[in-house]
């Protein structure tokens, strides 16, 4: 089902919070900027590395780990990575 959209998008961020769920994409002093999906050497690496993380986190009773993508909104107008 298709979504119609009641205004259109004043803000960037009001077009970042529209992009489709793990889109690829940061606003950075409010432009927008759109990645690609990383290469397979790196998301190795990453899944070694947040195991490793995630084990000693759990152990010590740290806290939540989060992997990408996963938002994080720096202000409410101009920055979100």
């Amino acid at each position: 089902m298709e979504e119609t959209l009641v205004y259109p998008p004043r803000t960037m961020m009001d077009v970042f919070k529209m992009l489709p769920e793990g889109t690829l994409a940061e606003i950075i002093d409010n432009r927008l900027y759109m990645s690609p999906s990383p290469i397979g050497k790196r998301q190795r690496l990453i899944t070694k590395l947040t195991l490793q993380l995630g084990n000693y986190i759990e152990l010590k009773s740290l806290g939540d780990l989060f992997i990408a993508p996963f938002d994080v909104f720096l202000d409410e107008e101009e920055n979100a990575v």
